[in-house]
């Protein structure tokens, strides 16, 4: 599988990352094992968060003897009392978050540290944020190897929902300097920050890619079957052709893509090893994405 350079010097990921959040609706048993088939088919990128029930503590009890095989990234700000909002934007929050992701997941360092969707407003000190010399204070005690942020995507409910919060914060924090990567939701049907990914790329700063799969609107197979893009696929699954779409994305660096499935895992694995779509073949998908609305936003 492809590897790309998600944040220099020396971290470079599948192209194919495996999220980690449906991992604690498996037994212990059932979610080392579908650990160890991610890791085994080559995938080197695992994206986890204290948010996720029991996920880190399943990575930490099944793969520990084999951390030097796979990138972790996790986040924090993430408020798991259950009281009170579900992120709490300061030191105290950030500190005890990673510490305790270190505790349970057996490590002594993640390779990414991700504060959890924060708005610009959420940092007032810009680029001088408290919060983001926190992160900066991890890195010079050992505790990650890159500052990093996530973009949050909301719900239905939100006329914002599912990428335009994503494409508002790549753009008012590309130009802070402070972070190694970004994550944000992005894909065939939801285009809307395509433009702004690949500016923020070429900047050096390494994009995680979510919810590429994802079906965010009612009408996603009405959408996918008015573009034509069976026809284009030649026969391929539309899952396999929107993943492999994602990945052809100017300044892509990985997708990350959750499962809980062995069969759901490979078939994604399968998706990944054919690699980008051929250069034709992804323009005519924009054009006919296009047509049905489908279309990045301006930057």
């Amino acid at each position: 599988m492809e590897k790309r350079v998600l944040a220099k010097p020396d971290v470079s990921v599948t192209v194919l990352g495996f999220g980690a959040m449906e991992i604690p609706k498996l037994s212990g048993s059932e979610a080392t094992a579908l650990l160890n088939k991610v890791l085994d088919s080559g995938i080197n990128f695992i994206d986890t968060s204290p948010c996720y029930g029991t996920s880190e503590e399943m990575i930490g009890n099944g793969i520990p003897n084999r951390r030097n095989e796979y990138f972790l990234s996790s986040k924090c700000c993430c408020n798991t009392t259950g009281v009170g909002p579900g992120h709490i934007f300061d030191r105290a929050t950030a500190m005890k978050n990673i510490d305790n992701s270190l505790k349970v997941m057996k490590t002594d360092h993640l390779d990414i540290l991700q504060l959890h969707a924060p708005m610009p407003s959420d940092l007032p000190g810009g680029p001088k944020d408290d919060l983001v010399a926190a992160l900066y204070d991890m890195k010079k005690a050992g505790k990650i190897r890159h500052a990093s942020i996530t973009f949050k995507n909301s719900g239905p409910g939100d006329p914002k929902y599912p990428a335009i919060y994503g494409y508002e914060c790549l753009n008012a924090f590309m130009d802070w300097g402070v972070f190694d990567t970004m994550q944000t939701v992005y894909g065939g049907l939801v285009r809307y920050s395509e433009l702004a990914i690949a500016k923020a790329a070429k900047k050096g700063i390494g994009i995680i890619i979510r919810g590429a799969l994802k079906r965010y609107f009612p009408n996603y197979d009405e959408l996918y079957d008015k573009a034509g893009l069976d026809a284009l696929a030649g026969g391929e699954d539309r899952n396999s052709f929107l993943l492999r779409y994602a990945l052809t994305g100017a300044g892509v660096s990985t997708v990350i893509v959750g499962t809980k499935d062995a069969a759901h895992l490979k078939a994604n694995i399968d998706a990944a090893e054919k690699g980008v779509l051929p250069a034709d073949v992804y323009k005519k998908a924009q054009e006919k994405l296009a047509a049905v609305g489908s279309t990045p936003q301006a930057v």
